[in-house]
Protein backbone atom coordinates (compact mmCIF):
# COMPACT_ATOMS: atom_id res chain seq x y z
CA UNK A 1 0.00 0.00 0.00
CA UNK A 2 2.92 2.33 -0.59
CA UNK A 3 2.38 3.66 -4.09
CA UNK A 4 -0.03 3.14 -6.92
CA UNK A 5 1.14 1.47 -10.11
CA UNK A 6 1.63 3.60 -13.19
CA UNK A 7 -1.65 4.46 -14.88
CA UNK A 8 -2.62 3.17 -18.33
CA UNK A 9 -3.14 5.45 -21.37
CA UNK A 10 -6.15 7.80 -21.01
CA UNK A 11 -8.50 5.94 -23.36
CA UNK A 12 -7.83 2.59 -21.75
CA UNK A 13 -8.04 4.17 -18.31
CA UNK A 14 -11.45 5.68 -19.04
CA UNK A 15 -12.68 2.37 -20.45
CA UNK A 16 -11.64 0.56 -17.28
CA UNK A 17 -13.37 3.12 -15.08
CA UNK A 18 -16.53 2.89 -17.17
CA UNK A 19 -16.48 -0.91 -16.89
CA UNK A 20 -15.96 -0.56 -13.14
CA UNK A 21 -19.10 1.57 -12.96
CA UNK A 22 -20.98 -0.86 -15.19
CA UNK A 23 -20.03 -3.78 -12.93
CA UNK A 24 -21.31 -1.80 -9.96
CA UNK A 25 -24.64 -1.28 -11.68
CA UNK A 26 -24.85 -5.02 -12.33
CA UNK A 27 -24.07 -5.68 -8.66
CA UNK A 28 -26.86 -3.31 -7.57
CA UNK A 29 -29.54 -4.85 -9.81
CA UNK A 30 -30.34 -7.75 -7.39
CA UNK A 31 -30.57 -5.24 -4.54
CA UNK A 32 -32.85 -3.01 -6.59
CA UNK A 33 -35.08 -5.95 -7.51
CA UNK A 34 -35.31 -7.01 -3.86
CA UNK A 35 -36.57 -3.60 -2.81
CA UNK A 36 -39.06 -3.33 -5.66
CA UNK A 37 -40.44 -6.88 -5.58
CA UNK A 38 -40.78 -7.40 -1.84
CA UNK A 39 -43.73 -5.96 0.02
CA UNK A 40 -42.51 -5.38 3.61
CA UNK A 41 -46.10 -5.12 4.89
CA UNK A 42 -46.53 -8.83 4.16
CA UNK A 43 -43.39 -9.89 6.07
CA UNK A 44 -42.80 -10.35 9.77
CA UNK A 45 -41.00 -7.65 11.70
CA UNK A 46 -37.95 -9.87 12.26
CA UNK A 47 -37.59 -10.48 8.53
CA UNK A 48 -37.90 -6.78 7.71
CA UNK A 49 -35.37 -5.90 10.43
CA UNK A 50 -32.96 -8.46 8.98
CA UNK A 51 -33.36 -6.98 5.52
CA UNK A 52 -32.86 -3.46 6.89
CA UNK A 53 -29.59 -4.66 8.46
CA UNK A 54 -28.11 -6.81 5.68
CA UNK A 55 -29.07 -4.99 2.49
CA UNK A 56 -27.48 -1.62 3.45
CA UNK A 57 -24.24 -3.42 4.36
CA UNK A 58 -24.15 -4.99 0.90
CA UNK A 59 -25.02 -1.61 -0.65
CA UNK A 60 -22.27 0.17 1.28
CA UNK A 61 -19.67 -2.47 0.41
CA UNK A 62 -20.41 -2.28 -3.32
CA UNK A 63 -20.13 1.52 -3.37
CA UNK A 64 -16.92 1.68 -1.34
CA UNK A 65 -15.35 -0.90 -3.63
CA UNK A 66 -16.41 1.22 -6.61
CA UNK A 67 -14.68 4.27 -5.14
CA UNK A 68 -11.55 2.30 -4.26
CA UNK A 69 -11.24 0.63 -7.66
CA UNK A 70 -11.84 3.93 -9.47
CA UNK A 71 -9.08 5.61 -7.46
CA UNK A 72 -6.71 2.72 -8.16
CA UNK A 73 -7.40 2.82 -11.88
CA UNK A 74 -7.42 6.61 -12.22
CA UNK A 75 -5.63 8.39 -9.33
CA UNK A 76 -6.55 11.85 -10.64
CA UNK A 77 -10.22 10.91 -10.15
CA UNK A 78 -9.80 11.55 -6.43
CA UNK A 79 -10.45 15.20 -7.32
CA UNK A 80 -13.80 14.34 -8.92
CA UNK A 81 -17.21 12.93 -8.14
CA UNK A 82 -16.14 9.61 -9.68
CA UNK A 83 -14.68 8.77 -6.26
CA UNK A 84 -16.53 11.00 -3.83
CA UNK A 85 -20.10 10.45 -4.96
CA UNK A 86 -19.90 6.69 -4.20
CA UNK A 87 -18.21 7.49 -0.88
CA UNK A 88 -20.96 9.96 0.06
CA UNK A 89 -23.63 7.43 -0.91
CA UNK A 90 -22.01 4.64 1.10
CA UNK A 91 -21.58 6.75 4.24
CA UNK A 92 -24.93 8.55 4.35
CA UNK A 93 -27.24 5.99 2.73
CA UNK A 94 -25.48 2.76 3.67
CA UNK A 95 -23.79 3.30 7.02
CA UNK A 96 -26.05 6.08 8.34
CA UNK A 97 -29.39 4.21 8.38
CA UNK A 98 -27.77 1.27 10.17
CA UNK A 99 -28.02 3.28 13.39
CA UNK A 100 -31.74 2.40 13.31
CA UNK A 101 -30.74 -1.26 13.75
CA UNK A 102 -27.33 -1.34 15.41
CA UNK A 103 -27.38 1.86 17.46
CA UNK A 104 -27.00 1.40 21.20
CA UNK A 105 -30.04 1.25 23.45
CA UNK A 106 -30.00 4.91 24.47
CA UNK A 107 -29.59 6.10 20.89
CA UNK A 108 -32.49 3.99 19.63
CA UNK A 109 -34.67 5.02 22.59
CA UNK A 110 -34.10 8.70 21.81
CA UNK A 111 -34.78 8.12 18.12
CA UNK A 112 -38.02 6.29 18.84
CA UNK A 113 -39.43 9.33 20.65
CA UNK A 114 -38.19 11.83 18.05
CA UNK A 115 -40.46 13.51 15.51
CA UNK A 116 -38.45 11.70 12.80
CA UNK A 117 -39.07 8.27 14.29
CA UNK A 118 -40.06 5.68 11.69
CA UNK A 119 -41.23 2.07 11.60
CA UNK A 120 -39.27 -0.81 10.12
CA UNK A 121 -41.51 -0.68 7.02
CA UNK A 122 -40.83 3.05 6.55
CA UNK A 123 -37.11 2.38 6.96
CA UNK A 124 -37.34 -0.26 4.21
CA UNK A 125 -39.05 2.27 1.92
CA UNK A 126 -36.37 4.87 2.69
CA UNK A 127 -33.71 2.34 1.67
CA UNK A 128 -35.65 1.63 -1.50
CA UNK A 129 -35.69 5.34 -2.30
CA UNK A 130 -31.95 5.77 -1.70
CA UNK A 131 -30.93 2.71 -3.72
CA UNK A 132 -33.18 3.66 -6.63
CA UNK A 133 -31.97 7.25 -6.72
CA UNK A 134 -28.29 6.38 -6.40
CA UNK A 135 -28.59 3.65 -9.06
CA UNK A 136 -30.03 6.21 -11.49
CA UNK A 137 -27.29 8.73 -10.69
CA UNK A 138 -24.58 6.13 -11.33
CA UNK A 139 -26.34 5.15 -14.54
CA UNK A 140 -26.43 8.76 -15.76
CA UNK A 141 -22.77 9.30 -14.84
CA UNK A 142 -21.61 6.12 -16.57
CA UNK A 143 -23.70 6.82 -19.64
CA UNK A 144 -22.02 10.22 -19.94
CA UNK A 145 -18.62 8.45 -19.98
CA UNK A 146 -19.86 6.14 -22.75
CA UNK A 147 -21.63 8.72 -24.90
CA UNK A 148 -19.15 11.61 -24.41
CA UNK A 149 -15.69 9.99 -24.14
CA UNK A 150 -13.95 12.86 -25.95
CA UNK A 151 -14.60 15.34 -23.15
CA UNK A 152 -13.09 12.95 -20.58
CA UNK A 153 -9.78 12.33 -22.34
CA UNK A 154 -6.83 14.72 -22.34
CA UNK A 155 -4.46 14.22 -25.26
CA UNK A 156 -0.94 13.09 -24.45
CA UNK A 157 0.45 16.10 -26.34
CA UNK A 158 -1.54 18.56 -24.26
CA UNK A 159 -0.62 16.80 -21.02
CA UNK A 160 3.06 16.96 -21.98
CA UNK A 161 2.79 20.70 -22.74
CA UNK A 162 2.66 21.43 -19.04
CA UNK A 163 0.60 23.95 -17.04
CA UNK A 164 0.44 27.66 -17.71
CA UNK A 165 1.21 28.48 -14.07
CA UNK A 166 3.90 26.96 -11.89
CA UNK A 167 1.92 24.89 -9.32
CA UNK A 168 3.96 26.02 -6.31
CA UNK A 169 3.70 29.71 -7.14
CA UNK A 170 0.00 29.33 -7.92
CA UNK A 171 -0.60 27.54 -4.60
CA UNK A 172 1.10 30.33 -2.67
CA UNK A 173 -0.90 32.95 -4.56
CA UNK A 174 -4.12 31.09 -3.79
CA UNK A 175 -3.15 30.88 -0.13
CA UNK A 176 -2.34 34.56 0.30
CA UNK A 177 -5.34 35.83 -1.68
CA UNK A 178 -7.79 33.36 -0.14
CA UNK A 179 -6.68 33.88 3.47
CA UNK A 180 -6.68 37.66 3.12
CA UNK A 181 -10.17 37.73 1.62
CA UNK A 182 -11.64 35.07 3.90
CA UNK A 183 -10.34 36.20 7.27
CA UNK A 184 -10.18 39.97 6.74
CA UNK A 185 -13.40 40.49 4.74
CA UNK A 186 -15.68 37.48 4.26
CA UNK A 187 -15.79 36.14 7.82
CA UNK A 188 -16.02 39.59 9.48
CA UNK A 189 -18.95 40.37 7.14
CA UNK A 190 -20.69 37.07 7.87
CA UNK A 191 -20.12 37.34 11.62
CA UNK A 192 -21.43 40.90 12.00
CA UNK A 193 -18.02 42.55 12.46
CA UNK A 194 -18.46 44.55 9.23
CA UNK A 195 -21.62 46.15 7.91
CA UNK A 196 -21.20 44.60 4.49
CA UNK A 197 -22.94 42.03 2.28
CA UNK A 198 -20.56 39.93 0.16
CA UNK A 199 -21.97 38.86 -3.21
CA UNK A 200 -22.56 35.12 -3.49
CA UNK A 201 -20.30 34.81 -6.52
CA UNK A 202 -17.39 36.14 -4.42
CA UNK A 203 -17.79 33.78 -1.48
CA UNK A 204 -15.95 31.07 -3.44
CA UNK A 205 -12.81 33.23 -3.25
CA UNK A 206 -12.59 32.27 0.42
CA UNK A 207 -12.12 28.65 -0.62
CA UNK A 208 -8.82 29.61 -2.26
CA UNK A 209 -7.22 29.14 1.17
CA UNK A 210 -8.04 25.43 1.17
CA UNK A 211 -7.18 25.14 -2.51
CA UNK A 212 -3.84 26.85 -1.93
CA UNK A 213 -2.93 24.31 0.74
CA UNK A 214 -4.10 21.52 -1.63
CA UNK A 215 -1.76 22.66 -4.41
CA UNK A 216 1.12 23.16 -1.98
CA UNK A 217 0.47 19.67 -0.58
CA UNK A 218 0.57 18.33 -4.15
CA UNK A 219 3.99 19.92 -4.60
CA UNK A 220 5.08 18.55 -1.22
CA UNK A 221 4.01 15.09 -2.35
CA UNK A 222 6.28 15.50 -5.35
CA UNK A 223 9.22 16.31 -3.06
CA UNK A 224 9.11 20.12 -2.89
CA UNK A 225 10.85 21.14 0.35
CA UNK A 226 9.22 24.57 0.61
CA UNK A 227 5.83 22.91 0.17
CA UNK A 228 6.51 20.61 3.11
CA UNK A 229 7.55 23.53 5.31
CA UNK A 230 4.44 25.55 4.45
CA UNK A 231 2.16 22.59 5.17
CA UNK A 232 3.67 21.92 8.58
CA UNK A 233 3.84 25.61 9.51
CA UNK A 234 0.58 26.94 8.11
CA UNK A 235 -2.00 24.15 7.92
CA UNK A 236 -2.46 23.63 11.71
CA UNK A 237 -3.20 27.36 12.12
CA UNK A 238 -5.70 27.26 9.25
CA UNK A 239 -7.47 24.24 10.75
CA UNK A 240 -7.65 25.99 14.15
CA UNK A 241 -9.20 29.12 12.63
CA UNK A 242 -11.64 26.92 10.72
CA UNK A 243 -12.84 25.56 14.07
CA UNK A 244 -14.09 29.04 14.94
CA UNK A 245 -16.49 28.95 11.96
CA UNK A 246 -18.57 26.30 13.79
CA UNK A 247 -18.91 24.43 10.52
CA UNK A 248 -17.97 20.77 10.21
CA UNK A 249 -17.65 21.20 6.45
CA UNK A 250 -15.05 23.98 6.74
CA UNK A 251 -12.86 21.95 9.07
CA UNK A 252 -13.19 18.78 7.01
CA UNK A 253 -12.28 20.64 3.80
CA UNK A 254 -9.29 22.22 5.53
CA UNK A 255 -7.94 18.71 6.20
CA UNK A 256 -9.34 16.78 3.24
CA UNK A 257 -8.20 18.96 0.33
CA UNK A 258 -4.51 18.96 1.34
CA UNK A 259 -4.79 15.20 1.88
CA UNK A 260 -6.02 14.48 -1.63
CA UNK A 261 -3.57 17.04 -3.03
CA UNK A 262 -0.71 15.19 -1.35
CA UNK A 263 -2.05 11.87 -2.64
CA UNK A 264 -2.17 13.17 -6.21
CA UNK A 265 1.47 14.21 -5.93
CA UNK A 266 2.83 11.18 -4.08
CA UNK A 267 0.35 8.39 -5.05
CA UNK A 268 0.85 6.96 -1.53
CA UNK A 269 -2.39 5.22 -0.66
CA UNK A 270 -1.25 4.28 2.84
CA UNK A 271 -1.00 7.92 3.88
CA UNK A 272 -4.31 8.72 2.23
CA UNK A 273 -6.04 6.00 4.25
CA UNK A 274 -4.51 7.33 7.47
CA UNK A 275 -5.65 10.83 6.57
CA UNK A 276 -9.20 9.62 5.89
CA UNK A 277 -9.29 7.82 9.25
CA UNK A 278 -8.12 11.04 10.92
CA UNK A 279 -10.87 12.97 9.12
CA UNK A 280 -13.50 10.49 10.36
CA UNK A 281 -12.26 10.99 13.93
CA UNK A 282 -12.31 14.76 13.51
CA UNK A 283 -15.89 14.60 12.23
CA UNK A 284 -17.01 12.65 15.29
CA UNK A 285 -15.19 14.98 17.70
CA UNK A 286 -16.54 18.11 16.02
CA UNK A 287 -20.20 17.29 16.63
CA UNK A 288 -20.48 18.41 20.28
CA UNK A 289 -18.27 21.48 19.72
CA UNK A 290 -20.36 22.76 16.81
CA UNK A 291 -23.58 22.16 18.76
CA UNK A 292 -22.21 23.91 21.86
CA UNK A 293 -20.77 26.90 20.01
CA UNK A 294 -23.90 27.54 17.95
CA UNK A 295 -26.12 27.18 21.02
CA UNK A 296 -24.12 29.71 23.03
CA UNK A 297 -24.00 32.27 20.20
CA UNK A 298 -27.72 31.83 19.48
CA UNK A 299 -28.57 32.40 23.16
CA UNK A 300 -26.55 35.60 23.17
CA UNK A 301 -28.00 36.95 19.91
CA UNK A 302 -31.67 36.01 19.92
CA UNK A 303 -31.33 32.88 17.79
CA UNK A 304 -28.73 34.15 15.29
CA UNK A 305 -25.84 31.66 15.17
CA UNK A 306 -23.50 33.95 13.19
CA UNK A 307 -23.15 37.18 15.17
CA UNK A 308 -19.90 36.65 17.05
CA UNK A 309 -16.40 37.91 16.24
CA UNK A 310 -13.03 36.20 16.51
CA UNK A 311 -12.47 37.11 20.14
CA UNK A 312 -15.89 35.90 21.29
CA UNK A 313 -15.56 32.64 19.38
CA UNK A 314 -12.14 31.97 20.89
CA UNK A 315 -13.55 32.69 24.33
CA UNK A 316 -16.39 30.21 23.73
CA UNK A 317 -13.94 27.58 22.47
CA UNK A 318 -11.69 28.09 25.50
CA UNK A 319 -14.63 27.71 27.87
CA UNK A 320 -15.77 24.60 26.03
CA UNK A 321 -12.36 22.94 26.28
CA UNK A 322 -11.89 23.82 29.94
CA UNK A 323 -15.35 23.06 31.29
CA UNK A 324 -16.57 20.18 29.14
CA UNK A 325 -19.85 22.03 28.51
CA UNK A 326 -20.97 19.60 25.87
CA UNK A 327 -21.90 17.09 28.59
CA UNK A 328 -24.10 19.70 30.26
CA UNK A 329 -25.93 20.41 27.02
CA UNK A 330 -26.33 16.95 25.59
CA UNK A 331 -26.84 15.11 28.87
CA UNK A 332 -26.19 11.56 27.86
CA UNK A 333 -24.01 12.72 25.01
CA UNK A 334 -21.25 10.19 25.73
CA UNK A 335 -23.74 7.35 25.32
CA UNK A 336 -25.92 8.78 22.58
CA UNK A 337 -24.24 8.13 19.24
CA UNK A 338 -24.82 11.58 17.81
CA UNK A 339 -22.12 11.21 15.18
CA UNK A 340 -24.01 8.22 13.75
CA UNK A 341 -27.50 9.72 13.85
CA UNK A 342 -26.24 12.72 11.88
CA UNK A 343 -25.29 10.39 9.04
CA UNK A 344 -28.84 9.07 8.87
CA UNK A 345 -31.34 10.62 6.43
CA UNK A 346 -33.82 7.74 6.50
CA UNK A 347 -36.18 9.48 8.95
CA UNK A 348 -36.52 12.68 6.96
CA UNK A 349 -36.74 10.73 3.68
CA UNK A 350 -39.53 8.51 5.02
CA UNK A 351 -41.46 11.51 6.33
CA UNK A 352 -41.13 13.32 2.98
CA UNK A 353 -42.45 10.21 1.21
CA UNK A 354 -45.39 10.09 3.60
CA UNK A 355 -46.20 13.73 2.91
CA UNK A 356 -46.28 13.17 -0.85
CA UNK A 357 -48.36 10.00 -0.49
CA UNK A 358 -50.90 11.99 1.54
CA UNK A 359 -51.15 14.63 -1.18
CA UNK A 360 -48.82 17.28 0.28
CA UNK A 361 -46.09 17.83 -2.29
CA UNK A 362 -43.15 20.22 -2.09
CA UNK A 363 -43.26 23.29 -4.35
CA UNK A 364 -39.83 24.88 -3.79
CA UNK A 365 -38.54 24.70 -7.38
CA UNK A 366 -40.70 27.66 -8.43
CA UNK A 367 -37.94 29.98 -7.16
CA UNK A 368 -35.18 28.23 -9.14
CA UNK A 369 -35.00 31.04 -11.72
CA UNK A 370 -33.92 33.53 -9.06
CA UNK A 371 -30.56 31.78 -8.62
CA UNK A 372 -29.62 32.59 -12.21
CA UNK A 373 -30.03 36.38 -11.87
CA UNK A 374 -26.92 38.08 -10.38
CA UNK A 375 -27.47 40.48 -7.52
CA UNK A 376 -25.58 43.11 -9.55
CA UNK A 377 -28.47 43.06 -12.05
CA UNK A 378 -31.19 42.66 -9.41
CA UNK A 379 -30.06 44.58 -6.29
CA UNK A 380 -33.38 43.88 -4.53
CA UNK A 381 -32.97 40.14 -5.01
CA UNK A 382 -34.15 38.44 -1.80
CA UNK A 383 -31.83 36.35 0.35
CA UNK A 384 -32.42 32.77 -0.75
CA UNK A 385 -32.54 30.17 2.01
CA UNK A 386 -32.93 26.43 1.71
CA UNK A 387 -36.31 24.86 2.58
CA UNK A 388 -34.88 23.12 5.67
CA UNK A 389 -36.46 25.53 8.17
CA UNK A 390 -39.98 25.10 6.79
CA UNK A 391 -39.46 21.34 6.58
CA UNK A 392 -38.44 21.26 10.24
CA UNK A 393 -41.41 23.31 11.37
CA UNK A 394 -43.79 21.20 9.29
CA UNK A 395 -42.63 17.90 10.80
CA UNK A 396 -41.90 19.04 14.35
CA UNK A 397 -44.94 21.28 14.78
CA UNK A 398 -42.67 23.93 16.31
CA UNK A 399 -43.48 27.17 14.49
CA UNK A 400 -40.79 29.06 16.41
CA UNK A 401 -37.99 26.59 15.79
CA UNK A 402 -34.78 27.72 14.07
CA UNK A 403 -33.39 24.35 12.91
CA UNK A 404 -32.73 23.66 9.23
CA UNK A 405 -33.69 20.02 8.78
CA UNK A 406 -31.77 18.17 6.09
CA UNK A 407 -33.34 16.12 3.30
CA UNK A 408 -31.57 14.34 0.47
CA UNK A 409 -32.20 15.14 -3.18
CA UNK A 410 -33.78 11.68 -3.41
CA UNK A 411 -36.31 12.51 -0.71
CA UNK A 412 -36.92 15.96 -2.19
CA UNK A 413 -37.48 14.63 -5.71
CA UNK A 414 -39.98 12.10 -4.36
CA UNK A 415 -41.70 14.76 -2.26
CA UNK A 416 -42.10 16.93 -5.36
CA UNK A 417 -42.81 14.43 -8.16
CA UNK A 418 -43.01 10.90 -6.74
CA UNK A 419 -41.10 8.00 -8.28
CA UNK A 420 -41.11 9.63 -11.71
CA UNK A 421 -39.19 12.58 -10.32
CA UNK A 422 -36.68 10.30 -8.57
CA UNK A 423 -35.93 8.27 -11.70
CA UNK A 424 -35.69 11.18 -14.15
CA UNK A 425 -34.20 13.73 -11.76
CA UNK A 426 -31.48 11.41 -10.45
CA UNK A 427 -30.50 10.36 -13.97
CA UNK A 428 -30.13 14.03 -14.94
CA UNK A 429 -28.10 14.70 -11.80
CA UNK A 430 -25.79 11.83 -12.76
CA UNK A 431 -25.38 13.34 -16.23
CA UNK A 432 -24.56 16.69 -14.59
CA UNK A 433 -21.90 14.98 -12.45
CA UNK A 434 -20.47 13.57 -15.66
CA UNK A 435 -20.26 17.05 -17.22
CA UNK A 436 -18.50 18.58 -14.21
CA UNK A 437 -16.28 15.59 -13.38
CA UNK A 438 -14.98 15.29 -16.95
CA UNK A 439 -13.83 18.89 -17.04
CA UNK A 440 -12.36 18.71 -13.55
CA UNK A 441 -10.48 15.52 -14.41
CA UNK A 442 -8.92 16.99 -17.53
CA UNK A 443 -7.77 20.10 -15.70
CA UNK A 444 -6.19 18.00 -12.93
CA UNK A 445 -4.37 15.76 -15.41
CA UNK A 446 -2.96 18.83 -17.16
CA UNK A 447 -1.95 20.33 -13.76
CA UNK A 448 -4.02 23.41 -14.57
CA UNK A 449 -4.65 24.18 -10.93
CA UNK A 450 -5.91 27.64 -11.78
CA UNK A 451 -9.17 25.75 -12.43
CA UNK A 452 -9.32 24.60 -8.81
CA UNK A 453 -12.19 26.90 -7.78
CA UNK A 454 -14.35 25.18 -10.39
CA UNK A 455 -12.93 21.75 -9.50
CA UNK A 456 -13.81 22.26 -5.85
CA UNK A 457 -17.36 23.30 -6.71
CA UNK A 458 -17.71 20.18 -8.85
CA UNK A 459 -16.36 18.13 -5.95
CA UNK A 460 -18.87 19.65 -3.54
CA UNK A 461 -21.67 19.03 -6.03
CA UNK A 462 -20.87 15.31 -5.87
CA UNK A 463 -20.02 14.99 -2.19
CA UNK A 464 -22.38 17.43 -0.43
CA UNK A 465 -25.28 18.29 -2.74
CA UNK A 466 -26.95 14.83 -2.51
CA UNK A 467 -27.55 15.56 1.19
CA UNK A 468 -29.55 18.73 0.50
CA UNK A 469 -32.75 19.81 -1.19
CA UNK A 470 -32.64 20.09 -4.97
CA UNK A 471 -33.10 23.87 -4.90
CA UNK A 472 -30.13 24.68 -2.65
CA UNK A 473 -28.03 21.57 -3.31
CA UNK A 474 -28.13 21.40 -7.12
CA UNK A 475 -29.83 24.50 -8.58
CA UNK A 476 -28.15 27.03 -6.27
CA UNK A 477 -24.49 26.18 -7.04
CA UNK A 478 -24.96 25.89 -10.82
CA UNK A 479 -24.80 29.60 -11.83
CA UNK A 480 -21.62 30.17 -9.83
CA UNK A 481 -20.04 26.98 -11.21
CA UNK A 482 -20.79 28.01 -14.78
CA UNK A 483 -19.48 31.52 -14.14
CA UNK A 484 -16.15 30.31 -12.75
CA UNK A 485 -15.76 27.69 -15.47
CA UNK A 486 -16.23 30.23 -18.25
CA UNK A 487 -14.03 32.90 -16.65
CA UNK A 488 -11.15 30.57 -15.75
CA UNK A 489 -11.17 28.62 -19.00
CA UNK A 490 -11.20 31.89 -20.96
CA UNK A 491 -8.26 33.12 -18.89
CA UNK A 492 -6.31 29.97 -19.69
CA UNK A 493 -6.98 30.33 -23.41
CA UNK A 494 -5.66 33.90 -23.38
CA UNK A 495 -2.56 32.97 -21.40
CA UNK A 496 -1.80 30.01 -23.64
CA UNK A 497 -2.01 32.20 -26.74
CA UNK A 498 0.32 34.75 -25.17
CA UNK A 499 2.80 32.01 -24.31
CA UNK A 500 2.67 30.78 -27.94
CA UNK A 501 1.07 27.49 -27.01
CA UNK A 502 -1.78 25.85 -28.84
CA UNK A 503 -5.32 26.23 -27.55
CA UNK A 504 -6.20 23.39 -25.12
CA UNK A 505 -8.84 21.07 -26.47
CA UNK A 506 -10.31 20.41 -23.04
CA UNK A 507 -11.75 23.88 -22.40
CA UNK A 508 -14.80 24.26 -24.61
CA UNK A 509 -16.32 27.63 -25.48
CA UNK A 510 -19.52 26.65 -23.80
CA UNK A 511 -20.51 24.54 -20.83
CA UNK A 512 -21.65 21.72 -23.09
CA UNK A 513 -23.46 18.56 -22.06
Amino acid sequence: MSQLPSTPPPKKELLRVSRNYLNTLYALVPLLMTYWLLQPEWLSRNVVDSLNALLPIYFMSVLLYLAWRTMRIMPAAIWTGLVWYPVNSAVFYGLGPLVEIFGNEITRAIMSSHYLSITEVELFRAHKLSVTGIFMVLLGLNLHMIVRPRVWILSAARQAAGPVFDPMKLGMAFLVLGASFKYLLLKPAQWGMLDLTVAGVLTAVGNLTDLGFAVIAYCAGRGNRLGKILIWAGLPLHVFISLLALSKLEVILAVLLPSIGYFLGSRRTGKLIRHLILIAIIYAVLQPWVHHGRTVIAERNGGNINLAGYGERMEILGGYLLSGSEREIEGAGEERQGWWTRLNFSGSQAQAMNLYDRGFSNQTLHTAWMYFIPRAIWPEKPILYGPGLNFYRLLSGNDQGQSFLGLSIYGDLYWQFGWTGVIIGCFLFGWLLGITASRALRAVRAQEFVMLPFIMMALQLASASPNKFVINGVIGPLPIMIFYYLVLSSLLRVLRKRSHKSQPIYYDRKFEA
